[in-house]
């Protein structure tokens, strides 16, 4: 792991709760006016894209050079914990708000519906572990490039 792996993981939550407050600001303000009328599920795609190039951008800032496919691994999967960390909090966060539909969790919750819940985690754990892997490496190419262009 590169010694500027603790500024790069924090800056990535920072960059990842930003690019989050946006997108629940805009989806928010485009169901109120009418312009929606259900949430779009894939939007969290986005936040493993935007905070993944950034990293990406500032491993290269920092090393120099393009960061090879085993560093983005690496440092994607400790970035892909952070983010599943980061995004269970919010989650539990809006679930605890009155109305959140934590009783409707709870009523429905049986063994099957968890098999299948922890099936979709795993799941979208490997989806944000290689996206971020690969946008960390976009990132980091791309800084390089402006720099000599």
């Amino acid at each position: 792991m590169p010694s500027f792996i603790v500024p790069m993981a924090i800056r990535y939550v920072l960059v990842s709760l930003a690019i989050t407050v946006v997108i629940t600001a805009v989806v928010t303000g485009l169901m109120t006016f009418g312009y929606m009328s259900d949430k779009p599920s894939s939007l969290s795609h986005l936040v493993v894209m935007g905070a993944g190039m950034w990293a990406g951008v500032y491993f290269a800032k920092q090393a120099g050079r393009p960061a090879e496919w085993r560093e983005c691994f690496r440092i994607g999967a400790l970035l892909t914990v952070l983010q599943i960390a980061f995004s269970a909090v919010v989650t539990i966060g809006f679930l605890l708000l009155p109305g959140g539909g934590l009783d409707e969790i709870q009523a429905n919750l049986d063994p099957q519906l968890i098999g299948v819940l922890t099936a979709v985690l795993i799941v979208t754990g490997l989806i944000y572990w290689v996206g971020t892997a690969g946008f960390i490496r976009i990132g980091s190419k791309s800084a390089l490039a402006k720099k000599k262009g």
